[in-house]
């Protein structure tokens, strides 16, 4: 895939050369600070820091990822803690310079939120301060040029064109009030934080998801929460959850060693427990943070270093999202899903492999079918029955097989099950699908000739003294935005039970075999 600069429509992403400037000139001091050994080395074999390398596919091309109706493709029933969701950490710190940014700048009151959505970002960190009532958004003592409103009308419109998607959001209380922190309005306390909170609930009504923002719910399925934002959780300044916010357990399973920055050891605390969460059984949410800072400690790297990585003469030290991106490529954990991932500077390729682990449905079509407890097969593009038509003979013997709208209540003539062939011969696998007279569905034997695609099946008895691949189907499970739904291919044609779209709005219509789904 190509990179690009950024996608049409959107400003390009922007993080200051004097921020680079001011990073080097820190980190220089920083490292003229510490002692040197008495064996020191000659000049040109000190470390030297310089700029990280520059934007690759696991760093720093937000803008080259374009993303946004992937959850729609996820079937209603999958639950969020099942899915492997990219996020951003700091999702608005684009101000600051390197010691505070950490996502690329894509403008301000939060248009930066729209690339991110548009890029495939489905959660997002977002931390305020308390001013006049309201929230802005700030990173420790830094504006970041929106305020909350921004927040939702930029998620609240997102969502209304991509009503398939949905957006989980950490509420984060920025303003502890110590050095190098923001300041809340005096008199702020926590009460007063949820009651605004409350405040902006009531209106933007419906785009939360009710039982996020009224309690601690437990954790949904996609199909409840599309077009919604859910709330993970609402958080003190210290870190603790607001009671009556959030989903159960979110932060639990957290990995976000936040001052970890040597990438390479960063690393083995985000896979660890990537590794936990595609080994969980119990259904619980996983969070975790790619994110380091190291500013105002000894090793002074930033949100940039950590993530794209830095050259440390005469090395090159590869950044986490590197480390990410190649986990991810080489099918780490088997594919299976790793929770949520929240990242500084995500790069196009660290998404697109995050989103990939998600399980995705077939749309639904003529050769596909829906299975109902009343044994009708229903068809899951026209949502008509399969069905016995009339017989061919006089005596009953056989007849076609026909498509119509479903009855109720059910009649025999539309009641299906696929069943293991008799003892007297070896099926290979195959199922008989057996009408409720007991007649099998069949393909015309057609002298021995296969029938093409188009041939109309029928209902007749079943062959019992040997092996007959023209009533003997292989049962294929598929996944449909709403459910689990069936095709059914015959072993002799390798064609499936099809109904004919030119016959769909007949009063019985033609069902046929075709071509399989793909």
């Amino acid at each position: 895939m190509p990179l690009t600069s950024h996608r049409s429509g959107l400003s390009p992403a922007r993080r200051s050369p004097a921020s680079r400037t001011l990073r080097a000139a820190l980190l220089l001091t920083a490292t003229a600070l510490v002692p040197l050994a008495p064996s020191t080395p000659a000049a040109a074999d000190v470390p030297r820091p310089v700029p990280q390398p520059g934007p690759t596919a696991a760093f720093e091309t937000l803008g080259s990822s374009s993303q946004p109706d992937w959850m729609s493709r996820v079937p209603d029933h999958t639950w969020l803690a099942a899915m492997s969701i990219p996020g951003t950490h700091e999702s608005l710190a684009i101000h600051g310079g390197d010691p505070v940014q950490a996502q690329e700048d894509f403008g301000d009151n939060a248009q930066t939120l729209t690339a991110q959505y548009q890029g495939g970002i489905r959660a997002v960190d977002i931390r305020v301060r308390v001013n006049g009532g309201k929230f802005d958004i700030f990173h420790g003592s830094y504006p970041q040029n929106a305020n909350f409103d921004d927040v939702l009308t930029k998620t609240q419109a997102f969502l209304a064109a991509h009503p398939g998607e949905t957006v989980l959001m950490r509420l984060h209380s920025e303003c502890t009030g110590a050095a190098f922190d923001c300041i809340d309005d005096p008199g702020t306390t926590d009460a007063s934080r949820q009651a605004i909170f409350r405040q902006y609930v009531s209106r933007y009504p419906g785009l939360f998801y009710g039982p996020s923002v009224t309690s601690t719910t437990t954790v949904p399925q996609l199909g409840q929460v599309r077009g919604k934002i859910v709330l993970l959780g609402f958080e003190s300044p210290y870190g603790g959850n607001y009671t009556g916010f959030g989903v159960n357990g979110y932060n639990d399973n957290k990995e976000d060693a936040y001052t970890t920055v040597e990438p390479g050891l960063k690393w083995s605390l985000v896979k660890a427990n990537l590794d936990k969460a595609a080994a969980d059984p119990t259904g619980s949410v996983f969070m975790t943070y790619s994110s380091a800072n190291g500013w105002g400690t000894a090793d002074a790297r930033g949100p940039v270093d950590v993530a794209g990585g830095y050259v440390l003469w005469p090395t090159t030290v590869e950044g986490v999202n590197q480390y990410l991106t190649d986990y991810l490529d080489q099918g780490g954990d088997a594919g299976a899903h790793i929770g949520i991932v929240m990242m500084d500077f995500p790069g196009w390729k660290a998404i697109a492999d995050i989103i990939a682990r998600n399980p995705t449905y077939r749309p639904a079509g003529p050769a596909i079918w829906r299975v109902d407890s009343n044994r009708t097969y229903v068809n899951s593009l026209y949502g008509r029955c399969l069905s016995r038509g009339s017989a061919l003979d006089s005596a009953g013997t056989g007849g076609l097989v026909i498509d119509r709208a479903c009855q109720n209540p059910v009649p025999s003539s539309e009641q299906w099950t696929a069943t293991n062939p008799s003892a007297s011969f070896d099926g290979k696998g195959y199922f008989w699908i057996k009408s409720g007279d007991g007649k099998c569905l069949t393909v015309p034997y057609n002298n021995g000739v296969t029938p093409p695609a188009g041939t109309q099946l029928l209902w007749w008895p079943c062959e019992t003294r040997w092996f007959s691949g023209n009533q003997m189907w292989n049962v294929l499970p598929t996944q449909l935005k709403d459910g689990s739904a069936y095709a059914f291919a015959d072993q002799w044609t390798g064609l499936c039970v099809t109904m004919d779209p030119a016959t769909s709005t007949q009063s019985t219509g033609r069902v046929t075999q075709d071509a399989c789904p793909q």
